[in-house]
């Protein structure tokens, strides 16, 4: 029995010898859940759907506590990294704010293979900021990696004199199963805007088309201009649902009164996800308008596809990061920015032919869950990852005038 048991023994041994090795990641993010925003969902999802592949083995180090505790999250960082950076295959950073811990690695551990994700602001608060331009920006170029959520921010970093062999673009990707919920019916958002609204007014919304607008209220949204320029000229059976917070939403609200639409739009404020999920799966058309904003861009557009996922028509500007969440007619439709004919002209074609909206709705959820859901995107970030692995680290020498050579 104890021959068989060492034998055993011997054999797992063995087994484990030839069990491929795991490419190690360790992935480092100063915003996280149960913190909310956008960036704290794409570092949550990335992690989780990288975590899942079979070939790697996943750590990660995130600040779960907001912005006040990011200074004492980094200082007590910086030496866990360097002391720990060995074990791993590669570092992952979830963006350009904190690309200073990995040009601090590198003088400790100058073969240690970091790569980082920029989003689109982390890149354009450069062109404000003199010293984020010179700290940030230079350590970001320094890295061996750098993934641009879309083709626009990667512009933006070719721009700012990121070299172009080091930047690739991988897309954000969604979780279908996590947003679309098709036991949600209108009744649920009749019954919502019932509590926000009170029985008498919810009363006459029953046989509305609900156009939603969802996220951070900013100026680039361009909901005030929509308000102003479309909502108004849009059929009286059209309600609009504007969801979220931020620095627009006064103008907003001010906007909505002066066009004396009262009766044709309601500013919610910040959602719950309860709430989130219902506007999603109940409401008929998604918009986006964004306009043109100085030092201000929009790296992507995730809420569009979490929409889409949802069988909703978007319409959307055709700026920036949106034109690559959405494919013209595919899954939604892009249009020209501040063109208010078109917008208006697109839209009342939505909502006029309500089979049409449907059907479309459920090709465009096909469409965009074959191309950005996250097990999709892991894999494109693995790829990726044993590229920068797979290279040997440059070797730093000196010439006779004392410059560094490559």
């Amino acid at each position: 029995m104890k021959r068989e048991g060492a034998n055993l023994k011997k054999i797992k041994k063995r087994k484990n010898k030839m069990a491929p090795k795991k490419f190690q990641i360790l992935f480092i993010s100063r915003t996280y859940p149960p913190v909310i925003g956008g960036m704290e969902e794409m570092s949550f999802n990335l992690i989780k759907a990288v975590a899942k592949l079979e070939e790697t083995k996943v750590t990660a180090i995130v600040n779960r506590r907001g912005k006040k505790f990011l200074p004492f999250f980094l200082v007590g960082l910086i030496p866990k990294v360097i002391f720990s950076s060995g074990k791993y295959d590669l570092i992952h950073l979830s963006d350009a704010v904190i690309a200073p811990i990995g040009d601090i690695l590198k003088i400790f551990r100058p073969k240690a293979k970091v790569v980082c994700t920029v989003h689109g602001l982390d890149l354009t608060y450069a062109e404000q900021n003199n010293f984020y331009k010179k700290i940030n920006l230079e350590a970001l170029f320094s890295l061996d990696k750098i993934i641009a959520v879309s083709e626009a921010t990667q512009k933006k970093a070719l721009r700012l004199g990121a070299p172009r062999q080091k930047v690739v673009v991988i897309p954000n990707g969604i979780d279908p199963q996590k947003t679309y919920n098709p036991k949600i019916k209108r009744e649920d958002l009749l019954n919502l805007l019932e509590k926000k609204l009170g029985k008498n007014f919810s009363a006459d919304l029953k046989n509305k088309t609900f156009i939603l607008t969802l996220g951070r209220l900013c100026e680039r949204k361009g909901i005030t201009w929509f308000v102003e320029n479309v909502l108004a000229k849009l059929d009286s059976e059209v309600f609009y649902l504007i969801a979220g917070d931020g620095t627009e939403k006064e103008n907003i609200r001010k906007a909505i009164k002066k066009s004396k639409l009262e009766k044709k739009a309601y500013l919610f404020g910040f959602v719950s996800q309860e709430e989130k999920e219902i506007l999603f799966n109940a409401a008929d058309i998604f918009v986006q308008p964004n306009i043109k904003v100085k030092n201000d861009m929009e790296g992507f557009g995730i809420t569009l596809l979490e929409a889409a996922s949802c069988k909703m028509p978007v319409v959307a500007a055709k700026l920036e990061g949106l034109k690559e969440a959405i494919t013209d007619r595919k899954n939604g439709f892009l249009l020209k920015s501040k063109k208010v004919s078109l917008w208006v002209d697109t839209l009342k074609k939505l909502i006029d032919n309500p089979d049409s909206r449907q059907k479309f709705g459920t090709e465009a959820q096909e469409y965009t869950r074959q191309r950005f859901e996250w097990a999709i995107i892991a894999k494109k970030y693995l790829e990726e990852f044993k590229k920068v692995a797979a290279k040997p680290p440059k070797i730093e020498s000196k010439s006779s005038d004392g410059n560094k050579r490559n």
